[in-house]
């Protein structure tokens, strides 16, 4: 549950904040209550499938009709027109009531959230090892294209930077680096699954929320 609970917490907040405009302190009320009595209360995880796809699903079914409800209550007792914020659940639910559109919404802020942790993983490994030279080729050849949209640094570049003997080098120090970020990835994912039958499966769920971002 507490593996749960740190994965899934972020996300349900991001969604609160960026899909559903909430306030940043609505969105923590929301979801601490959601935890409380929802989850710890109400025992919601024994009633989930333990196949995690499915599960994210279910999770945020119950997620969005618990904060509906809750925002529609904080209406009725203000008797009378809500403040701004207060439509947001409501009024733009109108623009995503299309459980696909949500489900969708969810995954990508899901994604993202693994991709960062796998991430920290990957680098916090490489400097443990001292191999600060793989980070760094993965940093200048893969994320910094898709973060920034700035071109791969040129293997001579890095050749120079690095103090390696050739391009070629540099080169297998990026072959290695992908390596150690799909063990980076398998592993924060392995703590999500019910398995490890589940772990290719749900790399390929993350990786179209992505949009192919994990490559």
């Amino acid at each position: 549950m507490n593996e749960l609970l740190t994965a899934y917490s972020p996300v349900l907040r991001g969604y609160l904040r960026l899909v559903m405009r909430l306030r940043p302190e609505q969105a923590e009320d929301m979801v601490q209550d959601f935890v409380t009595r929802r989850i710890l209360e109400g025992r919601l995880l024994q009633r989930a499938d333990r196949t995690r796809g499915r599960f994210r699903s279910f999770l945020l079914k119950c997620f969005l009709n618990f904060v509906r409800s809750e925002l529609r209550k904080e209406k009725a007792a203000k008797r009378g027109p809500p403040p701004s914020q207060m439509l947001n659940l409501d009024d733009h639910a109108q623009d995503i009531a299309d459980p696909c559109q949500e489900r969708r919404a969810f995954d990508a802020l899901w994604a993202r959230q693994v991709l960062g942790a796998a991430l920290e993983r990957m680098q916090k490994d490489c400097e443990e090892k001292g191999r600060q030279d793989v980070w760094t080729v993965f940093e200048q050849r893969v994320l910094n294209p898709i973060f920034s949209d700035n071109p791969p640094r040129p293997y001579e570049e890095l050749v120079t930077a690095l103090g390696l003997k050739s391009p070629l080098q540099a080169s297998n120090l990026l072959i290695t680096a992908k390596r150690g970020f799909q063990r980076a990835l398998e592993a924060v994912v392995r703590e999500t699954v019910a398995n490890e039958t589940d772990i290719r499966a749900e790399i390929a769920a993350l990786k179209r929320a992505l949009g192919g971002v994990t490559g």
